[in-house]
């Protein structure tokens, strides 16, 4: 779950480093929230968004086999964790040229341990846990648990 949720922040960052102009920041937030029977993740991004013409093929990104790299969201591990593990639901919303959010849906089989009430993760964070974003961000996390 930890590594889904690095990936899609990674990747967030990545298309905030593609739209952002020297001196701005991006901000991307990651957000919980309880549903009763499930809880709700979202990582949601002020980059680029994703463009219409690969909206349709995002889903071929759930089937690719595991060692494939670099298809931009670690989506087939997200779906292999979310999905097949789990018994959960992923899916976006995006808006071309201001962003995206991920949503993770799980359901609540044992209850969840909150999450702390923020976090701040800055570019040499990014870099400590492998990643080659190199955009200036904030994150912040915001539960409701």
């Amino acid at each position: 779950m930890n590594q889904v949720i690095l990936n899609l922040a990674v990747n967030a960052a990545h298309t905030i480093r593609d739209k952002i102009r020297d001196g701005e920041k991006g901000l991307i937030t990651i957000t919980t929230r309880n549903l009763g029977d499930k809880a709700e993740i979202s990582v949601a991004d002020t980059g680029m968004g994703i463009p219409e013409s690969v909206q349709t093929r995002v889903s071929i990104l759930f089937s690719l086999p595991r060692k494939c790299k670099g298809t931009g969201h670690g989506l087939a591990l997200a779906y292999a964790v979310i999905v097949k593990k789990h018994g959960g639901k992923i899916w976006f919303e995006t808006k071309v040229g201001q962003g995206t959010v991920f949503f993770l849906q799980l359901p609540l089989w044992a209850p969840l341990v909150p999450v702390s009430e923020s976090v701040v993760v800055n570019e040499e964070s990014f870099r400590l846990m492998g990643s080659r974003a190199t955009a200036p961000l904030t994150c912040s996390v915001r539960s409701d648990y």
